[in-house]
């Protein structure tokens, strides 16, 4: 079994002081090629349990193998599924491209719950455990006939009105600093922490980029180690009025996560529109995300506000 493409995996790593939003669960999208399915786990938000009455799944041994790869949840396996995550049968599942600025919405109650193997298990481990499967909602895949078949860009919201905003995000495109931008640049305030908490501490800067949008002055830095090779990104963003700090990241590269490319003016991008800033979410301040790739863990998007808030975004990685 295997993953056309993996999806979402370019945000944020954690710092020391950052909150998570918790009213807003963000999900993945993914499309399942073996099985030709669209498909939104929610396994990190079900709470499982080994006590035989609370069991996800149906007794694997009564399936057999090839039955229980893919599992139908029905009757008490499907409310089961429902009072575990806290969604309810009148929810609705909102699925929103933001990069074609397209959204589909479907009713939880019309939507099949399904447990599939997840993609690190084999078949040699039969008879599973619940521990073995993803569990979530199995979308019929025709309905995104005009999505980008990537689905790197597509986010999932459940409950029971629709958090997103439309067509207010945009992709980043940078330009190389000017002087003027880089003497601003000095006079802001930062927060030394960030990189003495990560023992950042022998580095060179080098290309400075800018980028300006609704009222925000967005710089990213690119700081290189001893061995003069990339190995940092610094963000700040300012309020271009009052040139007051808004937002500062340090993203960097360790295993398992990677600094995605920037979409510079003039030069060309294989793999363009990495980030995005602007209004994303219903009441909340303009986000920014999109700087690194994770093969661990999940993304999250940052929110452009004082409280170094994030929106946590399940991926159900489980390396």
């Amino acid at each position: 079994m295997r993953l056309k493409l993996l999806p979402l995996l370019l945000f944020f790593t954690l710092f020391k002081g950052i909150t998570y939003s918790q009213e807003l669960r963000l999900f993945n999208y993914w499309y399942i090629e073996d099985n030709n399915i669209g498909f939104i786990s929610l396994s990190d938000v079900y709470t499982l349990s080994e006590h035989p009455d609370s069991s996800s799944v149906p007794d694997i041994k009564k399936l057999g193998v090839d039955q229980s790869l893919s599992i139908v949840l029905d009757k008490e396996y499907r409310q089961r599924f429902f009072n575990g995550t806290g969604i309810s049968e009148s929810d609705n599942v909102y699925i929103y491209n933001y990069a074609e600025n397209k959204l589909k919405t479907f009713k939880a109650k019309d939507i099949q719950v399904i447990a599939l193997l997840n993609f690190y298990a084999s078949v040699e481990d039969w008879p599973f455990s619940q521990y073995d499967y993803m569990i979530g909602f199995q979308i019929d895949n025709s309905q995104f006939a005009d999505f980008n078949e990537n689905y790197f860009d597509v986010l999932v919201y459940i409950g029971k009105e629709n958090p997103f905003i439309s067509g207010l995000l945009k992709p980043i495109t940078w330009e190389r600093a000017a002087t003027k931008d880089k003497a601003l640049l000095a006079t802001i305030p930062t927060d030394d922490s960030f990189f003495t908490d990560r023992e950042i501490t022998d580095y060179t800067v080098g290309d400075i980029y800018t980028y300006e949008s609704e009222g925000y002055s967005y710089y990213i830095k690119n700081l290189f180690d001893s061995n003069n090779e990339l190995s940092v990104r610094h963000l700040i963003v300012v309020n271009t009025d009052t040139k007051k700090l808004v937002c500062e990241r340090i993203y960097d590269q360790w295993e398992g996560t990677g600094l995605a490319s920037l979409n510079i003016q003039g030069e060309e991008n294989e793999y363009a529109d990495y980030q995005w800033t602007g209004k994303l979410f219903k009441g909340m301040d303009p986000v920014i995300f999109g700087f690194q790739y994770f093969s661990f863990s999940c993304p999250y998007i940052t929110i452009l506000n004082p409280n170094d808030e994030e929106v946590y975004i399940y991926c159900d990685n489980r390396h």
